[in-house]
């Protein structure tokens, strides 16, 4: 049976205590998944969680009901939603009705069949909806889903998705997926993939006004339709429905994942640009940390034509890491410090995270994230950009480097990393072919 969702906003404990007490919530088939003390809370609740019912007291401090009610409609249309009201509060009452509430409950009357009775009314509304989007969902959202998809792998078939709009495109990728798979292997695409998909279309957010679907089974791609006049608003939407996205996944599927933010997109053309950019976004997980969502539009220190040219640059050093070549390292080592005490700080900073970022993606490929060899969640950006001095920045550089050298040549397993990027391998050729996704 599925389970509804439901948030209760009070600042009387008592009141939010009663209310968990009152009814049996999962004979219903409502689970209370969140609470909090006032609007403000509720709205970063909201931020987070998939919620289907709302049940609020009107008069709060710091944000009180009406304000909650406004914002929460601005966000989800679809949400139901009920006050708690005292008898001198009902031209309150009427004020959140023409914001669209469902009910509201006298404080003082509030009893097991009252609540009993507001449950089952609310149930059938939801079924209702659920109904009405499952009879839109075969004809639209479905064909939407293979049309971005198409699109996304560079199919023929998805270039009638777009229209003339803008639109914004966020990239996601499965933290620690080699874990992931061995959670789901035995199908992948019912187990992982569909329940992934199943999980966005929840949110009345992403299916009013995105389309998600997968690319792999470890990435997925959202695509938002900006209809605000402000791009920076449909920005600050499209970042809230992304974070929303990723919290529902951790917190209904225990699946963690990072994301990658586009630019503004204005024409069909930009799609592919788009797709880039958020990928480009997408991999600064390995420079910002992940589970987290990193916005284009936001980063500005880093020049993404000098990583790639960094590359080739710093190939041997790279290269040496990764095999542990000791001699090759250190003749890499000796060219670095002699190239960074050349240069201003700025750019000495850019060009050792240049290096740190194609170091990870190297050991990415052999299956080895580099959060599990240094210090998880180190944010580099922020740490070398505190480095004041060149002797400073120097210091810091060789001794980390040193430290993967050191890692690479006593503790990393070639061979089982080896079979690894065999079977990821088989798994991406495989799901981007149309005969099996």
């Amino acid at each position: 049976m599925q389970m509804y969702q439901v948030m209760i906003v009070d600042d009387e404990t008592i009141v939010r205590t009663t209310l968990h007490t009152l009814v049996d919530w999962k004979n219903q088939g409502f689970e209370i998944r969140g609470e909090a003390q006032n609007g403000k809370q509720a709205l970063e609740l909201l931020e987070t969680l998939a919620v289907d019912l709302l049940i609020t007291d009107i008069k709060m401090p710091i944000l009180d009901g009406i304000k909650l009610i406004k914002k929460a409609k601005e966000k989800n249309p679809e949400l139901l939603i009920v006050v708690l009201s005292s008898y001198d509060e009902f031209y309150l009452v009427r004020e959140a009705f023409k914001l669209g509430i469902h009910d509201y409950l006298l404080k003082s009357t509030i009893s097991s069949e009252s609540m009993n009775y507001l449950l089952g009314k609310t149930k059938k509304i939801l079924l209702e909806q659920k109904v009405k989007r499952a009879a839109l969902e075969p004809e639209c959202y479905v064909q939407k889903e293979e049309q971005l998809r198409n699109l996304a792998l560079g199919r023929e078939e998805g270039k009638q998705f777009l229209t003339e709009t803008a639109y914004y495109l966020a990239l996601f990728e499965i933290n620690d997926y080699q874990g992931v798979l061995e959670r789901f292997k035995s199908d992948l695409e019912n187990h992982l993939m569909k329940p992934m998909m199943s999980c966005a279309q929840q949110i009345p957010r992403v299916v009013s006004k995105c389309v998600v679907t997968y690319l792999t089974p470890a990435r997925y791609v959202l695509y938002y339709k900006n209809t605000h006049e402000k791009h920076e608003e449909g920005r600050e939407e499209v970042k809230s429905i992304c974070r929303q996205l990723s919290s529902v996944w951790k917190n209904y599927m225990n699946i963690h994942v990072s994301a990658g933010l586009s630019a503004l997109g204005k024409e069909k053309i930009h799609f592919a640009n788009c797709l880039k950019e958020a990928e480009q976004m997408l991999n600064l997980k390995h420079l910002k940390g992940k589970e987290q969502l990193i916005c284009f539009e936001e980063e500005k220190f880093l020049n993404f034509e000098e990583m790639k040219e960094a590359k080739e640059k710093w190939q041997t050093l790279i290269t040496a890491i990764k095999q542990s070549d000791i001699a090759s390292f250190q003749v890499g080592v000796d060219q670095l410090r002699e190239k960074l005490l050349k240069l201003s700080i700025e750019k000495a900073q850019k060009e050792c995270l240049y290096i740190i970022y194609h170091i990870a993606l190297t050991l990415e490929e052999q299956n080895l994230a580099l959060e599990e060899v240094y210090q998880k969640g180190m944010d580099y950006i922020e740490r070398i950009t505190k480095k004041e001095t060149l002797k400073e920045l120097e210091i810091w550089m060789m001794n980390y480097l040193r430290w993967l050298q050191d890692y690479m040549e006593h503790h990393y397993d070639r061979k089982q990393a080896d079979i690894i990027e065999r079977a990821k391998r088989f798994i991406w050729e495989n799901y981007s072919t149309p005969e099996i996704s």
